[in-house]
């Protein structure tokens, strides 16, 4: 799904659909590669690329979607690899999967109320942030993955209330910190990870009333 004048593939009105979507390429769209724009859909992504797209590639603007990627790149666009952007209550499971190389970050979660699991994930060389949590109240797992050589921070909080762990989690050789937390109230359970080699702080923590354990 290539070169296409809007998104790849957009799922806009309506909801309650399902798609599957296995060894494909949504490559040089001049938006998102995938948008998701309505409510209550189930998204499954097997050996999908979606690189090189002016704009993200996946966008996520509905409520209450599910999204489970697995064994896909997410590399080379033009603003994120992956954005929750508007909407809430997304549940998104991204496994054994790269988002690099995007002028953005990584993975933006922008809205608020999502669930976000990555497993054996890399997240590497993007313009700004690996990952940048901009949205308040979310739940987010990263496990066995690793945040390194992006331009900004690997892991960046700034919102508020969110509910962040971390196992088995490296952020290394980033331009900034390898964990920045910039909003309050947030909570971080890390086992296992490595900070180091990075061009700030290994954490800083910048807001209040955070815990770090």
């Amino acid at each position: 799904v290539t070169a296409n004048g809007d998104d790849g593939i957009k799922i806009d009105e309506g909801g309650n659909n399902t798609l599957n979507v296995n060894n494909s390429s949504l490559a040089n769209n001049i938006g998102d590669g995938l948008d998701i724009n309505s409510n209550d859909n189930s998204i499954n992504l097997f050996g999908v690329t979606s690189s090189s797209n002016t704009e993200n590639g996946l966008e996520i603007d509905g409520n209450r979607n599910a999204l489970a990627i697995a064994d896909s790149n997410f590399a080379g666009n033009g603003e994120d690899g992956i954005k929750i952007d508007e909407g809430g209550n997304n549940s998104l499971s991204v496994n054994n999967t790269t988002l690099a190389n995007n002028i953005g970050d990584g993975l933006d979660i922008f809205s608020s109320y999502n669930n976000v699991n990555l497993y054996d994930t890399g997240v590497n060389a993007n313009g700004n942030d690996g990952l940048a949590v901009n949205g308040n109240f979310n739940f987010i797992n990263a496990s066995n993955s690793v945040f390194t050589k992006n331009f900004g921070d690997g892991f960046d909080v700034n919102a508020d209330d969110n509910i962040v762990s971390l196992l088995g989690v490296t952020s290394s050789s980033n331009t900034e910190d390898g964990l920045e937390i910039d909003g309050d109230r947030n909570i971080f359970t890390i086992v296992n990870s490595n900070f180091v080699n990075n061009g700030g702080l290994p954490i800083a923590d910048q807001g209040f009333g955070n815990s770090v354990n």
